[in-house]
């Protein structure tokens, strides 16, 4: 392990490579699935600039992971920083027009919990996921551009660590996986049939201040029981979309959504299940986004009030997510941070 970037035999070519890396998830896409795209790629939000990322925010600010690869810490290759709500959680992933068509009633639309405003933060999250795991399964790196790096000759035999040859199976799955179920939802899409997506909504009276909005495959419950065999290549993972906005509609101020496409496996529901079972709603909902997601933006106030110890935990809880070689794994089963009450009301489906 080298202790600081100086210390790579041929810093140059890893820095050429860490561009490369880069340049792959700036790269300019539509991933919506029709002909009718304006020229205008943009810098689309997964997080609603105006609804979900202004009311936590402070001066327009917030805080939110950004990569740092030159420098990365013990904490890993992501750090917490301040950055403008008009910066935070984009990429190049829709045209100006899909993006204004396609989200228009989460945008301009008072949120009441609609199927088509639940389907499209859930259609947000699909879309970013099989856009950056495009990019992944693009970004593992040759052998050749490994031997350049630690300047190691043609006649020394490479051979990628068992770690390694898992990462890049799991991105290769994960990138074909993700595809497909993105024409699942495209297919929901274009028929119009939003009640095929599942929802629990849990309001709360009281603003939530993390924002965050993603899909991920549910491994293990919050008792640690396994839901999923992840080693199993023959049949694709169940996804379960997740947001967590501050929603301001009527008495309530924030609203957890948990939704899962119907007619598929039983993982989403009995993670679902899991959650609802424990007795800190508040404490296990960030907990959660903090294993397993890095979209996400945190208030302002609150960030900077957390103890240094909640610090630390949240940091370990992110790297375990975000990268691969962490030696431990954050459980869900043991919340190293504790949450004020949001004020939960009664979940409801639909």
């Amino acid at each position: 392990m080298f202790e600081s970037f100086s210390d790579i035999p041929n810093p140059r070519e890893a820095s050429s490579a860490i561009q490369s890396f880069l340049r792959k998830f700036k790269t300019k896409v539509c991933m919506a699935k029709s002909p009718a795209c304006s020229s205008t790629i943009i810098d689309a939000h997964t997080l609603s600039k105006q609804s979900m990322l202004r009311p936590i925010s402070r001066n327009g600010h917030v805080y939110s992971l950004i990569p740092d690869l030159y420098n990365p810490s013990a904490d890993g290759p992501m750090k917490f920083a301040l950055t403008g709500i008009g910066d935070t959680s984009t990429f190049s992933g829709f045209c100006s027009e899909h993006d204004k068509q396609l989200f228009e009633c989460i945008e301009d639309e008072l949120f009441a919990c609609k199927p088509q405003q639940l389907f499209m933060l859930s259609y947000r999250a699909i879309a970013k996921e099989a856009y950056l795991k495009r990019k992944q399964a693009e970004s593992l790196l040759p052998v050749e551009t490994i031997r350049k790096i630690h300047q190691i000759g043609d006649d020394v035999e490479i051979e990628l660590s068992p770690e390694a040859k898992l990462f890049n199976a799991a991105s290769l799955r994960g990138s074909e996986e993700i595809e497909r179920i993105k024409m699942e939802m495209d297919g929901i899409l274009t028929s119009g049939n939003f009640m095929r997506l599942r929802s629990l909504i849990v309001p709360f009276k009281s603003r939530p201040p993390i924002a965050s909005n993603f899909v991920f495959s549910p491994d293990l419950d919050f008792d640690g029981n396994p839901l999923q065999d992840f080693e199993d290549f023959s049949r694709d993972l169940d996804p379960l979309f997740v947001t967590l906005s501050p929603f301001a509609v009527g008495e309530y101020n924030g609203f957890l959504i948990l939704s899962y496409i119907e007619g598929r496996g039983a993982a989403p529901l009995r993670f679902i299940d899991s959650l609802l079972q424990q007795n800190g709603l508040e404490t296990a909902i960030t907990w959660f986004l903090f294993v397993h997601t890095e979209n996400f933006a945190c208030e302002p106030s609150w960030y900077e009030g957390l103890s240094a110890s909640d610090v630390k935990h949240i940091n370990y809880a992110v790297r375990a997510n975000v990268d691969f070689s962490a030696e431990t794994q954050a459980s869900l089963s043991e919340p190293l941070i504790s949450m004020a009450e949001w004020r939960g009301d009664q979940p409801f489906w639909i």
